[in-house]
């Protein structure tokens, strides 16, 4: 959840076995995020079957400005995508694999 003026600026993406192309986007201008809005995935095209990483990152200006550190948080999940009932769902990779 972003706290104060903190906004996004940069997500990165990639399949679990295919570290090496990793897809890093860092946003020209930070973009504004709110609790329960999801994270632009800036067209990156998931599979099913797949595991993925994903992260975001979170920076403050005004922590930044001021010399407060950390001025920026990252949230990461790693999860694989199945299909049930003709509708895709995602399944958590729980952190101690």
């Amino acid at each position: 959840m972003p706290e104060a003026d903190e906004k996004l600026e940069a997500i990165s993406i990639y399949r679990l076995d295919e570290t090496e192309k990793r897809k890093i986007t860092f946003f020209d201008t930070l973009q504004p995020i709110s609790p329960n809005q999801c994270v632009p995935a800036q067209g990156y095209v998931f599979t099913e079957g797949q595991q993925y990483h994903f992260s975001a990152k979170l920076t403050s200006k005004k922590k930044s400005a001021a010399g407060d550190f950390p001025f920026s948080r990252e949230f990461i999940t790693e999860f694989s995508l199945k299909k049930i009932n003709n509708n895709l769902h995602v399944d958590v990779i729980p952190k101690d694999r």
